[in-house]
């Protein structure tokens, strides 16, 4: 028999303390039980985020607020896909009052008289009944294999049918949230009748045999790789090493073109505001604002030919007229440095306007072409992230100048 020193240690089950199979806090359970009341009406609607608003606030919880505090699970293959209790018409940031609010399995599950808990046991079978149906999908040598369903036939054939059955709709956008086929669901009408079908293609094979809600919500948390450590991201400058390379590179501007400052225009609080730590979303958005304002106000003089150029291309920001400017100036091989340069600084201001616009699909790939998960984790990494990528950017602008006689 072995000893009891030789013995394995147990491995720590690295879901054990998930935040997203953990109990809400008190706001977070009435906004989950106020939109699982509303979504058993008889007319089977999700409920607008204005609803939810207006019924919590007398209670009060500041819905929005608390929305931004359930927890995120990562997809750490696919930023667009990351997994929490909810689906905010919208994209999940821009909470506008006639968006819907929809519920996840690992929402439903989560609901405090049971109800949702068994609603969600049964989504989590019919899942598993997908993943059969996907195994069974023949191999073709000569393109992808994949099979359309109708969801229907096989809301059938899972335990618990007769009772969920009368609940098509809502159930066809559950599953099109839901990471294993995310945006496989869809209506297909005809002349006769609308129909729900599902769409198989993806290698559902982790699913089979699923067996209730909990058992899914694991799964799914290991495929999107949420089970493994989120890798910390960097802090590649000090807090004062952006405002320095900024004044820097002013210095070498107005001695290689003998022309004013470039940030000659910029404003002493935006340039105090590239110092200051981040804490919180709030935080975050001003400091990229403090970034937005020190690159838009850069003062690049061009020729009337270059400039007509670049309101033909459509490119009258000022980093693209910085661009401009630079290839003009510097020899051809320097022309990947400050395309690479200039690439950084506009994605870290396209992530300042999409959080002000109504463009925040553009920000998972804003934050993945500059090495950052979305959404971030921790805002103040993430700043100190965006801001040392911008200190490498101005590093290398400046760098390249300093060539000039």
């Amino acid at each position: 028999m072995a000893r009891q020193d030789d013995q394995e240690p147990d491995v720590e089950d690295p879901l054990a303390h998930h935040p997203l199979l953990a109990e809400l806090t008190t706001p977070q359970q009435l906004i989950v039980d106020t939109v699982f009341v509303r979504m058993t009406d008889p007319r089977n609607n999700w409920p607008i985020f204005d609803y939810v608003d207006r019924t919590l606030r007398s209670k009060g919880i500041d819905v929005a607020t608390e929305l931004a505090r359930f927890p995120i699970a990562l997809n750490q293959f696919n930023s667009g896909a990351n997994y929490r209790h909810f689906w905010v018409q919208g994209g999940g940031s821009a909470l506008a009052g006639s968006g819907q609010i929809q519920l996840t399995i690992a929402g439903l599950r989560q609901e405090g008289s049971g109800a949702g808990r068994s609603f969600a046991d049964y989504l989590a079978r019919v899942v598993g009944k997908l993943a059969e149906l996907e195994s069974w999908i023949v191999p073709d040598p000569d393109q992808e294999a994949k099979a359309t369903f109708s969801l229907a036939e096989v809301l059938g054939k899972a335990e618990g049918s007769k009772k969920f059955l009368p609940y098509l709709k809502m159930i066809s956008s559950i599953l099109q949230r839901e990471p294993p086929i995310f945006n496989c669901t869809r209506l297909m009408s005809s002349e006769a009748q609308a129909n729900y079908v599902v769409d198989l293609q993806r290698d559902l094979t982790t699913f089979v045999g699923v067996v209730d809600s909990e058992d899914y919500v694991r799964r799914s948390l290991i495929t999107i790789g949420a089970d493994r450590p989120i890798p910390v991201l960097p802090v590649i400058d000090t807090p004062l090493g952006l405002i320095d390379e900024l004044g820097y590179l002013d210095a070498v501007w107005q001695a290689r073109t003998q022309e004013p400052p470039l940030f000659g225009r910029a404003k002493v609080p935006s340039c105090a505001g590239l110092a200051l730590p981040c804490r919180s979303s709030e935080e975050f958005d001003a400091r990229m604002n403090s970034l937005y304002d020190v690159i838009d106000r850069m003062d690049v003089t061009l020729t009337q030919a270059e400039e007509d150029a670049l309101v033909a291309a459509g490119r009258r920001g000022t980093l693209q007229r910085l661009r401009a400017r630079l290839l003009r100036d510097l020899p051809a091989e320097d022309r990947a440095r400050i395309d690479e340069s200039i690439d950084i600084l506009r994605n870290a201001v396209r992530i300042r306007a999409a959080l002000h616009t109504e463009a925040q699909a553009e920000l998972p790939g804003c934050y993945r072409s500059l090495g950052l998960t979305y959404p971030p984790v921790d805002y103040g990494t993430t700043w100190d992230s965006v801001r040392g990528r911008a200190s490498w950017a101005i590093r290398s602008i400046r760098q390249a100048l300093e060539t000039l006689p």
